[in-house]
C-alpha cells in the first residue's frame, strides 16, 4: 500500500524515528489500519445486517409488536405511515436496551419495481437518544414481489442502494452498493464504493474503496422462528486516499449481469493506494448474527486482516463479540473490538491510539 505522509505538525517522535531510518511511520501505520477497517468493515457491515433491503426473516410469524429473541417488528410502523414497516432490535434477548431501530417506507411500486427507503437508528448501549443515524434509498427492478414487498430472490432482481451514516448533524460516511440476483440461483453479485466523508483531520486524509463480490445463501429452515442462515462472501477490492473532501461517488451504468461487468457506482477523486481480497462468511439464528469469520484476509503491502466471533459471557446466551486483527509480516498493526453490530473500538498498536467504530464505520 502507498504509505500516507502526516503533516510535519502532527509527526510523532517514532514518526521521525522511522522516516531516518526509512522505516514506515506510525502515522503510515495508522492510515493503514484505518483504510483497512473501513475498507473492510463495509462488507462486515452488509452480512452482518442481513438482507439489507427489508426485515429480517426472524419477525415472520412473529405477532405485531411482540418481543421475539430481541427483534420487535411492527406494520405498519409505529407512526402509522402507510406502505411500512419498522423492526426493533435490542442487545438483550427481552427487547430492554435498544441497538437499532429501522423504518421502511415502501413507494413508487408499479410492475417490476419499488423504491424502499430505510432510516435506522443507531444506538450505543445503554442509550436513551440514538448516537448516528443511516439512511438509505434502495430502487429494486426486474423483480417478482412477495405480498410484503420484499422481492422473490429465486425469481431474481436488480437493486441499487445509495447510503449514509451521519453521527449527530456530520455526514460521517458515503457508499453505494449495487446488487444482482439471478432467477433461479443461490448466488448474488455485488458491488460497490464508498468514503469516509469526515475524514481524518490529522493526517488531512479520506479513505475509499471498491469492492466486487460474489455471495451465497444456504438456509435449513428448522421452524419459521428457529431458522439459521449461512452467508459465504467472496470481495475483491481497491483501497483509495486523497486530501479530505476530495472523493466522491459516480454513476454509472447499470448492467443487470452477474458477475457484474461494469459496476454502478465507482469512486472519483483519489488515488489508488491498494488491493484487498477476503472471503467471509456470516451464520444467522433468528435473524441475529451469532457468528462471523474472515481468515486471512490479504492487502497489498503484505497485511492480513483475520475476523472471528466469540463468547463474551457463560452460557450459550453470552453475547458475541467480534475481534479482528490487522497484522503485517512481523507483528499486529491493529485490533478491532465490537459488537454484533459493528460498534466497537480499534487500536492502533504502535502508538496505542484509539479510534470508535460505529456501524463498522471510523468515527475520529
Amino acid at each position: 500500500m502507498q504509505a500516507l505522509q502526516a503533516a510535519p505538525a502532527d509527526e510523532t517522535v517514532g514518526d521521525a524515528a522511522a522516516i531516518v531510518a526509512h522505516r514506515t511511520t506510525d502515522s503510515d501505520v495508522t492510515a493503514i489500519a484505518l483504510n483497512a477497517a473501513n475498507a473492510f468493515g463495509a462488507p462486515l457491515r452488509s452480512l452482518s445486517d442481513g438482507d439489507g433491503f427489508w426485515p429480517l426473516p426472524a419477525t415472520a410469524g412473529v405477532p405485531n409488536g411482540v418481543c421475539h429473541d430481541g427483534v420487535e417488528s411492527f406494520v405498519p410502523d409505529r407512526s402509522g405511515d402507510p406502505d411500512s414497516q419498522e423492526v426493533a432490535q435490542y442487545y438483550d434477548r427481552r427487547c430492554a436496551n435498544p441497538a437499532r431501530v429501522s423504518v421502511y417506507v415502501r413507494r413508487d411500486a408499479s410492475g417490476d419495481s419499488e423504491t424502499i427507503d430505510r432510516s435506522t437508528w443507531i444506538y450505543a448501549r445503554d442509550a436513551t437518544a440514538p448516537v448516528a443515524q443511516r439512511d438509505s434509498v434502495t430502487v429494486i427492478g426486474n423483480a417478482i414481489f412477495a405480498p410484503t414487498g420484499q422481492p422473490i430472490a429465486s425469481d431474481g432482481f436488480v437493486l441499487t442502494t445509495s447510503t449514509r451514516l451521519s453521527v449527530g448533524s456530520r455526514v460521517q460516511s458515503v457508499s453505494g452498493s449495487e446488487e444482482v440476483a439471478l432467477r433461479g440461483s443461490p448466488r448474488r453479485c455485488d458491488a460497490s464504493a464508498g468514503y469516509d466523508a469526515a475524514g481524518i483531520p490529522s493526517l488531512d486524509a479520506t479513505f475509499g474503496w471498491q469492492s466486487a463480490s460474489m455471495d451465497e445463501a444456504a438456509q435449513p429452515i428448522v421452524s419459521p422462528l428457529r431458522g439459521r442462515t449461512v452467508v459465504s462472501s467472496s470481495q475483491i477490492g481497491r483501497l483509495f486516499v486523497g486530501p479530505i473532501g476530495s472523493l466522491s461517488i459516480a454513476g454509472g451504468t447499470l448492467q443487470p449481469t452477474c458477475p457484474i461487468a461494469r459496476p454502478a457506482y465507482a469512486l472519483t477523486g483519489g488515488t489508488m493506494s491498494g488491493t484487498f481480497k477476503m472471503t467471509a462468511q456470516a451464520v444467522f439464528r433468528n435473524g441475529r448474527l451469532a457468528a462471523l469469520r474472515v481468515p486471512a484476509a490479504s492487502m497489498s503491502g503484505g497485511y492480513r486482516f483475520d475476523v472471528w466471533t466469540e463468547a463474551n459471557g457463560r452460557g450459550p446466551r453470552g453475547e458475541r463479540r467480534v475481534q479482528a486483527v490487522l497484522t503485517d509480516a512481523q507483528a499486529r498493526v491493529a485490533a478491532i473490538d465490537a459488537d454484533r453490530f459493528g460498534d466497537g473500538v480499534m487500536t492502533v498498536t504502535s502508538t496505542g491510539e484509539q479510534y470508535r467504530l460505529i456501524d463498522w464505520t471510523v468515527v475520529r
